[in-house]
């Protein structure tokens, strides 16, 4: 039988988990260490689970501390930390939701799942207090996953990615976010101009010194510019005071 494998996330709240173990001078390590780890997770699955339940996490956080002082301190650290029966009950419990999900690695919604449907479990309790249960965690997962599977031990990474790194312009529009286009024609040129590769440069006006500044931007004329003021300063090539300003389609 192989070893179970675990998402980035997983292994990050594992990790934590036995740090916490240390913090509160625990000798085993148990359930209620993984869901403090959980919740205590910056960007994790867990946080995006609670919130789509509008759930607030620090009072949840604060019930399992309550839960974890509640285990007496040991007088002297030891090297070794050694896991619970219940700990082995979570990790099958996990990998058993990684294969519902189709998934090819366990990930911290797997723990999540399997501790709150641990049967009798400290933790499991907490999570009821809350309302959280396995079918209310399925439906959040929904939300956030969708059909993506994890294939790969950053997946987790992946959850929202458009909601993460794009903006929803129509949400934005709505709630009146957005800066007014109508009386900003001058800056909508502008902008367009640039991402377009169009410069403007001085030009007295002469044919000749037209050709030459194309020659000189590696672009093409598109002509004078419309609707334009007297520019200030000189022309581009002969140096005499510019009339108006080219337009250049540069060619990159």
């Amino acid at each position: 039988m192989q070893p179970p494998k675990f998402t980035e996330q997983a292994q990050e709240v594992l990790a934590a988990s036995q740090e916490i173990v240390r913090r509160y001078r625990h000798s085993q390590w148990d359930v209620e260490h993984i869901l403090l780890a959980l919740l205590e997770q910056e960007g994790g699955v867990t946080a995006e689970i609670l919130e789509e339940l509008g759930v607030d996490i620090e009072p949840v956080r604060g019930k399992v501390e309550q839960a974890l002082t509640r285990t007496p301190p040991v007088a002297y650290e030891g090297k070794q930390i050694y896991p619970t029966p219940r700990i082995e009950g979570v990790f099958r419990a996990a990998a058993s939701e990684a294969e519902r999900f189709n998934d090819e690695f366990i990930g911290s919604e797997h723990l999540f799942i399997a501790i709150a449907g641990e049967w009798g479990g400290e933790s499991a309790k907490i999570l009821k207090e809350f309302g959280i249960d396995e079918e209310k965690i399925y439906g959040a997962l929904q939300k956030i996953r969708g059909g993506q599977r994890i294939t790969d031990p950053r997946a987790e990474s992946k959850y929202r990615a458009l909601e993460k790194y794009s903006r929803d312009l129509t949400e934005l529009a709505k709630q009146g976010k957005l800066d007014p286009v109508i009386g900003r024609e001058e800056e909508i040129k502008r902008v367009m101009g640039a991402r377009a590769g169009i410069v403007r440069a001085p030009w007295c006006g002469k044919e000749e010194c037209g050709k030459a500044i194309e020659e000189k931007t590696n672009g093409s004329v598109l002509g004078e510019e419309p609707n334009q003021k007297r520019t200030k300063g000189n022309c581009s090539v002969c140096s005499k005071p510019a009339k108006t300003s080219i337009l250049i389609a540069r060619t990159y």
